[in-house]
């Protein structure tokens, strides 16, 4: 009996050996099944952003393409502006009063190239006492403006000469003798480096 009562002792020890290994394979088995669950929550996260990678160069493509469309858009609404402004004068020098109209019906061209002619004009020549010089210029849009300004510091600095007609910008380097026309930043730019 004692040999008895010894093995249903030993039984009863490997039952709860049995047991302890049951409940650690069950806790593994939930570890594994959690696990298993976040690699395939992270494989499906890992398709969603290799999906998303191959929308970039695409995005990339219309952004490109909608910045071209939007500098197209800005250089033809400043031509347009232009334009607008082509038979317009800016007159810089002559002290404002009220109500004038200094050139009504005058050709804009006749005007500019008769104070080309004579070497421009001073106050004191059309009934002011202030001897300082009457200056005309095309009305040229912001961007216009902005760009002949950056034309001129170029021409400062090289020795080439820029004008305005008919609301255009040009440059003439003094290397090549060459006229460029002046459209934007790139068309400048393109000047400078032919020097």
């Amino acid at each position: 009996m004692d040999t008895l009562s010894t093995l249903n002792s030993k039984i009863d020890n490997l039952q709860a050996d049995v047991n302890v290994v049951k409940n650690q394979q069950k806790s593994v088995t939930e570890s594994l099944t959690f696990y298993g669950n976040k690699i395939d929550d992270f494989s499906k996260q890992n398709t969603d952003f290799e999906t998303k990678l191959k929308i970039i160069p695409k995005l990339e493509s219309n952004l490109t393409s909608v910045s071209s469309s939007l500098n197209t858009l800005q250089v033809e609404m400043n031509q347009i502006q232009q334009q607008a402004r082509l038979n317009n004068l800016e007159i810089n020098g002559i002290p404002e009063t009220s109500n004038e109209n200094l050139i009504t019906s005058a050709d804009k061209d006749n005007v500019i190239a008769a104070v080309k002619k004579r070497k421009g004009v001073k106050l004191n020549e059309i009934g002011f006492s202030n001897t300082n010089p009457i200056f005309l210029n095309d009305h040229l849009t912001p961007t216009n403006k902005l760009l002949y300004k950056k034309t001129r510091e170029f021409c400062k600095s090289s020795g080439a000469v820029c004008w305005t007609r008919d609301c255009k910008i040009y440059l003439r380097l003094p290397q090549t003798g060459k006229t460029h026309l002046i459209s934007d930043d790139n068309s400048l730019d393109k000047a400078k480096t032919s020097t």
